[in-house]
């Protein structure tokens, strides 16, 4: 549910469902736009998808604003972060963990 947690994720107005959708349209991820590629899969839109509190997406300085903030606002301080790629969870420690330890 996002980001209104007060209504259910839909499709747009006008959105095949995802299953009709083409696989282009379902790889944005794959091709470096993790947001668009989350908002085909979703039914959302990119912004919506940025502004979502369940979604780490954006530069390292976004993501680490965007931490801070749902910190402030939902007081949330832990995260669980999936993959099996390690190189990638070291990347995400050292560049988003790090500067945000301590505040």
């Amino acid at each position: 549910m996002c980001p209104d947690a007060r209504r259910p994720l839909s499709r747009k107005r006008g959105q095949r469902p995802r299953a009709q959708r083409g696989a282009a349209e379902r790889r944005g991820v794959a091709r470096g736009r993790p947001r668009a590629g989350l908002a085909a899969n979703t039914g959302m839109t990119v912004e919506q998808v940025a502004a979502c509190p369940i979604f780490l997406t954006g530069s390292a300085a976004e993501i680490r604003d965007g931490l801070e903030k749902r910190r402030e606002r939902f007081g949330l301080s832990y995260i669980v972060i999936q993959g099996r790629d390690h190189a990638m969870v070291e990347k995400f420690a050292s560049l988003i963990v790090a500067p945000l330890s301590g505040k």
